[in-house]
This record gives C-alpha cells, sequence and structure tokens, in this order.
C-alpha cells in the first residue's frame, strides 16, 4: 500500500488543487499541476511505467506553457456603446 512512499497521494491531491485553481481562473493552477506531473513522473518510474512517465513529462510542458501564455494575452478591452 505504501510502495511509493506517499508520493502518488501527493500527486493525486496536488492535481485536484490544480483543477480547482484553474477551474477559479487563477494562474497558478498551472505551477500546481506542473509539480503534480513531476509527481507522477516519480511514480512512474517506480512503477516502471513509459506510458506514465512520457504522458507527464507532455502535460507537464502543456502546463508550463499555460502558466507562460496566461501573462502574455492582452488585457480583454470591451466593446464601445452602438
Amino acid at each position: 500500500m505504501w510502495t511509493y512512499w506517499g508520493v502518488d497521494w501527493a500527486a493525486m491531491s496536488l492535481s485536484f488543487a490544480a483543477v480547482w485553481l484553474l477551474g477559479a481562473k487563477r494562474r497558478e493552477g498551472f505551477l500546481v499541476f506542473a509539480g503534480a506531473n513531476l509527481s507522477w513522473v516519480l511514480v512512474g518510474v517506480w512503477a516502471g511505467s513509459a506510458g506514465m512517465i512520457i504522458g507527464n513529462i507532455a502535460f507537464l510542458a502543456s502546463n508550463l506553457r499555460g502558466y507562460r501564455r496566461w501573462g502574455a494575452q492582452p488585457p480583454a478591452t470591451p466593446d464601445p456603446p452602438p
């Protein structure tokens, strides 16, 4: 039951926290997800699962891209009145 030293539980908790933060439109959710991805990669190494490792490296890249691009978008301007 404790094969992964609790890293799997930490990864799951970080994943849920990240979904919550992104649902609340908070940019740091991407960084929390990145921490979860790194944790899942570690679990994948221990489990010997290439799919888990490769998949979470791809998700990690996606989350870092999301974090970087979040701040790069120009602020929305309201439509002029008719």
